[in-house]
């Protein structure tokens, strides 16, 4: 209904009182002012937004969705903004995962997580390397993505490392030792040197002629040294780097294996994170156990200062955030049950939030699902409905929601609902009056509240129909009233005859004209009723005769045409005798009319037809014998 539209439909009402089609009453006194201040409250616009956030914010102390963070037991989790929650949320309700060996999979998790928990550090190599070959079993099915991959790989990468740290310390055992070696040579020919040079400079028969000679092999001495001392300082630069290489290799495959768990964590995915602790705590054992990498996350975790965040650390908060997820699923399955699915779908979001990965929420019964995304959706459609004032479409949504949700705060809702209808049906009316009163203003403004609180309210349009009808109903009747009488349609003007008889009033021709047509339809339709009565208790000679009356009015009558049609096979040697006697009458036979007559009469003694027909063709027959 567009304001507009009604507007110009009230601004053609003076026309009508003018051309005094209706009697407008004289305008209310202010006392008698329609009101529409229902019982209960206004209802302004902003009440149902009101209504609506509060029922439907998923908001609490633990979830802030506008933030997209989650609080859990004072450590906090990134989750994405409100849109991508709600987004997976629903994708995760509509997942079907029976078809996805779910059962199979987390069977395989459960194995490598018995095969590594152990109270102490002491598993065989045989035994890790069986949990890690079972990763890659747990792989293959497309809802662990690549989660066990990334875990096998940091597990390699610690073996890997550590078969390189063994090559490592041998290769450098044997270049210590060739190092150790290529000093005591170079130390040893400098010893040599110099008491060769020694012992030729201190002899007494040094003849000068030779001190150049001497002097070029003290200069020779010393340049092989040199050499010697340059190839140990190379072979000590070598070890240095070797050993570096080898420590950032080790450090490297450490700092992964920290950073690949730490994701896991803040991923939520507890099942892998606990998983991938487990694996590390077995390669590492006493080593390496504290966390180098994600620090300031930790700090989200345990605003302590000088806290040292540790492998058990992680495992012990993946393990407590496990236990919580499966206790929130029995609450939901609880709460589900009992038919409590308005509470059951929010602790499902709740611990849907804190662990969507985890096997208990993935492995939700899916029928289960599929009655809480209805709900979810007509929770959503509900929010929408609210802010559009569609009340029609929030009753019918809340009718749905009652058959599966005992809990549902829907009176609260309802009785909003009531109060919108009622307010805006009062401004319908109060807009009625004011333009049966000539107040074109005051009408309009009432109208324009009246769809501001409810703009789908069937009364806009009923009000909108009656202006209308106002504005064009006389010229349209008129005409139409005209053409049917033309064709002598005298049945459709008998459906709409009360708005012809509105219609016509300035017209007394046609008024009288229409009284007559339904005066001669209601006539018929009498003398019809009473034939079926007749033919229904056999007299169905007497009931033919009720229809020749009826046709005498309107012979082309469309229903009375039907039930001469329908009674005429009982009555077909009565009824062909008297056709026959009418048309030789209108032939001029009046003899053998006479004769028909007599024949029909003896079928039917109690004839009026017979008998009238009988009495003109003797009186026919005994004028030409004159």
């Amino acid at each position: 209904m567009k304001i507009s539209k009604l507007s110009l439909s009230l601004a053609l009402l003076p026309s009508i009182a003018a051309a005094q089609m209706i009697a407008p009453p004289a305008k209310a006194p202010a006392s008698q002012t329609v009101s529409v201040s229902p019982a209960g409250g206004s209802m302004d616009s902003g009440t149902f937004e009101r209504t609506m956030d509060k029922i439907f914010d998923f908001n609490s102390d633990s979830i802030n969705l506008e933030d997209g963070t989650l609080n859990w037991k004072g450590k906090t989790f990134e989750i994405g903004n409100s849109k991508v929650v709600k987004a997976r949320f629903e994708r995760y309700l509509a997942m079907d995962l029976r078809d996805q060996n779910f059962e199979n999979y987390q069977k395989i998790l459960r194995e490598i997580t018995s095969m590594l928990y152990s109270n102490n550090d002491d598993l065989s190599d045989e035994v890790i390397r069986a949990a890690w070959n079972k990763l890659y079993d747990a792989a293959e099915y497309d809802i662990d993505n690549d989660g066990c991959i990334a875990i096998a790989n940091n597990v390699f990468q610690t073996w890997r490392m550590r078969n390189e740290f063994k090559r490592y310390r041998i290769s450098e055992t044997d270049f210590r030792r060739n190092l150790e070696s290529t000093k005591r040579l170079a130390l040893r020919n400098k010893t040599v040197m110099e008491q060769e040079q020694f012992d030729e400079f201190h002899s007494g028969s040094m003849n000068p002629k030779n001190v150049p000679t001497k002097v070029s092999k003290v200069r020779v001495g010393a340049a092989r040294f040199a050499s010697d001392m340059e190839d140990v300082a190379k072979m000590t630069s070598e070890l240095a780097v070797k050993k570096a290489t080898s420590e950032a290799t080790a450090a490297k495959a450490v700092l992964q294996f920290q950073s690949s768990t730490l994701t896991f964590l803040l991923a939520r995915k507890f099942q892998h994170a606990t998983i991938s602790a487990y694996f590390y705590r077995h390669l590492y054992k006493a080593g390496a156990q504290n966390f180098e990498v994600g620090k300031e996350q930790f700090l989200k975790f345990f605003p302590i200062s000088n806290f040292m965040p540790t492998n058990d650390v992680v495992e012990s908060l993946a393990t407590e955030a496990r236990n919580d997820v499966r206790e929130g699923m029995i609450s939901v399955n609880t709460l589900y049950d009992s038919k409590q699915r308005y509470s059951a779908l929010q602790r499902l979001m709740e611990t849907f939030v804190l662990g969507e990965n985890e096997p208990s929420v993935r492995s939700f019964d899916f029928e289960k699902k599929k009655v809480l995304l209805q709900l979810y959706r007509d929770m959503s459609a509900l929010k929408d409905l609210g802010d559009n004032h569609d009340l029609e479409g929030i009753e019918k949504t809340l009718e749905r929601i009652k058959e599966v949700a005992d809990d549902f705060p829907y009176r609260e809702i309802y009785s909003k609902v009531k109060i919108g209808k009622q307010a805006s049906n009062l401004k319908v009316m109060e807009a009625r009056a004011a333009a049966f009163g000539g107040d074109m203003d005051a009408a309009r403004a009432a109208l324009a509240e009246a769809a501001q609180i409810w703009p789908l309210n069937p009364e806009l349009d009923k009000f909108n129909d009656e202006v209308m009808q106002m504005t064009v109903g006389i010229s349209k009747y008129e005409k139409r009233f005209d053409e049917l009488l033309e064709k002598k349609n005298y049945r459709e003007i008998m459906s709409e005859a009360a708005e012809y008889a509105i219609a016509l009033k300035a017209s007394p021709k046609k008024a009288a004209k229409l009284k007559e047509v339904v005066s001669d339809v209601s006539q018929i339709d009498f003398l019809i009723a009473q034939a079926k009565e007749l033919d229904t208790q056999g007299n169905s000679y007497v009931a033919w005769e009720m229809l020749e009356k009826a046709k005498q009015i309107d012979e082309q009558d469309p229903v009375l045409s039907r039930a001469m049609a329908d009674m005429a096979p009982r009555v077909a040697d009565y009824v062909r005798l008297l056709d026959s006697a009418k048309d030789a009458e209108k032939k001029g036979a009046n003899a053998a009319a006479l004769t028909l007559f007599l024949a029909a009469q003896e079928i039917f003694p109690m004839s009026q037809s017979c008998r009238e027909g009988i009495s003109r063709n003797a009186n026919a027959v005994l004028d030409g014998v004159k």
